[in-house]
């Protein structure tokens, strides 16, 4: 797609600009938030023009258990678990390695990770 190309310089070279030809910007923002004052700032970066923006409410949910809904317990291998911590364990028999997937440590799906379990 034409409106999504990177630009980027060579190896070993600075590029001209650092950017795409087209971006979007989504921000979760205070209720009290003005988004025409974060996008004065935003100007004062280089842009060409003030971007045009739109508003939407976010509704209050529970955050916590809408991310943790989406990680199960993987198994790797024959008898290695990767449990996340709310969960009990499949088998307990198993080798399990409980974690909270985030930041620091992911949920145990990436392949590298796999292969360095089995």
């Amino acid at each position: 797609m034409p409106d999504e190309q990177p630009l980027f310089g060579e190896p070993g070279l600075v590029p001209e600009k650092s950017a795409w030809n087209r971006s979007c910007v989504v921000a979760l923002l205070a209720e009290d938030a003005d988004p025409a004052v974060l996008l004065a700032a935003a100007n004062e970066i280089g842009l060409a023009e003030t971007p045009s923006y739109t508003l939407r409410d976010v509704e209050e949910q529970d955050w916590v258990r809408l991310t943790q809904a989406q990680f199960d317990p993987i198994s790797i291998g024959e008898r290695i678990w990767v449990v996340p911590s709310w969960y009990a364990t499949p088998d307990p028999d198993a080798l399990v390695l409980e974690l909270d997937p985030g930041l620091a440590f992911g949920t145990g799906s990436h392949p590298t990770t796999r292969l360095c379990m089995e």
